[in-house]
């Protein structure tokens, strides 16, 4: 009788679908470890360029920064440095008759008489006395410049020695101690003007 109903039981159980039937619920098994890391993927193309973002604000203004050190001093310009000053011509023989002054031509002549007082003639310019020194600078180009540094106290003579026309151009304010005297020692100066002017 039993097995009868056992039996009768098995064959109701198995005719009802295992989807219908549920069981009771397990105990939640133990967390298993992490796995190892997969492999890198492949890297995916590059995206489109995003539009450009807005302009920022300006920054604060920094710390000014520590002079840098001096340069070197630069070549100089198309004019070239400053020539040195030449040596002193010397003094041709001249001789002295009252207040004029004469010198000796280089044929051996004596030129004309030059009143250094500046009475008369063009050829004084500034003060000066006969008892000063005298300094002697030759003129050989059309073109002379006399610097006020180079003057000394008494007679500074120019002696003019060129075949054209010359310009020489003296300071513009001279001490009553310095006299300037021009000479024309080629005796051409009829013909070839010579030209004072100031700077």
């Amino acid at each position: 009788m039993a097995k009868a109903l056992k039996d009768a039981t098995v064959r109701k159980l198995s005719s009802v679908p295992l989807s219908v039937l549920k069981g009771r619920k397990g105990e939640e098994g133990v967390e298993g470890k992490q796995g190892l890391n997969g492999p890198q993927g492949i890297v995916g193309p590059k995206g489109d360029k995003g539009d450009r973002g807005e302009k920022g604000d300006r920054g604060e203004r920094g710390l000014q920064g520590i002079p840098g050190a001096k340069g070197e001093q630069g070549l100089p310009g198309p004019g070239g440095l400053p020539g040195t000053a030449g040596a002193d011509g010397v003094v041709p023989e001249h001789r002295w008759k009252g207040e004029s002054l004469q010198f000796k031509n280089p044929d051996g002549t004596w030129g004309k008489l030059v009143n250094v007082q500046g009475s008369q003639g063009i050829g004084f310019v500034g003060g000066g006395t006969l008892e000063a020194p005298v300094k002697y600078t030759q003129v050989t180009a059309a073109t002379y410049t006399v610097l006020a540094r180079d003057l000394l106290v008494g007679h500074n003579i120019y002696g003019v020695n060129y075949a054209g026309a010359v310009t020489i151009t003296i300071p513009a304010n001279i001490p009553s101690t310095h006299l300037i005297v021009i000479n024309d020692e080629s005796g051409n100066a009829s013909s070839n003007n010579i030209t004072i002017e100031t700077a």
